[in-house]
């Protein structure tokens, strides 16, 4: 019976790219990512039915936590990705770039789902508990 490579795995899951390289663009990628959400934080509609009626981080956190698991996954594969869809290599200003615009994407997404009514149920509960505070 043949052995597990994980050596192997390693290098297909993240191909031939560095761990440096790696690290490094998705850093860039999240500061785009996080200046487009802290951009929408401030912008956002502070007396709007969505939204508790003063700041609260806890609900923010639980408000956008798929949002920034989708922006993590969605990372990784541009990072993984990138070189064999464009053919040309991921540099950190396109990672900036495209890290702003990917948060800008899965955010109109998030929002497109939460008007389905169990994501409209679930977010009226959130809501409630933290106006109640």
């Amino acid at each position: 019976m043949e052995t597990f490579d994980w050596t192997e795995f390693w290098n297909i899951f993240f191909g031939n790219m560095s761990f440096a390289y790696l690290a490094a663009n998705f850093l860039f990628f999240l500061i785009g990512a996080a200046a487009h959400f802290s951009w929408k934080l401030r912008n956002r509609e502070k007396t709007g039915r969505t939204v508790p009626k003063k700041f609260n981080l806890m609900f923010m956190i639980k408000d956008n936590i798929l949002r920034w698991l989708g922006v993590i996954l969605v990372i990784f594969i541009n990072i993984r990705f990138f070189e064999e869809i464009w053919g040309s290599p991921l540099t950190p200003f396109l990672a900036l770039g495209l890290g702003y615009s990917i948060d800008s994407i899965i955010g109109n997404g998030k929002k497109t789902t939460e008007q389905l009514t169990p994501f409209k149920k679930a977010k009226e509960k959130l809501l409630n508990k933290y106006n109640d505070e």
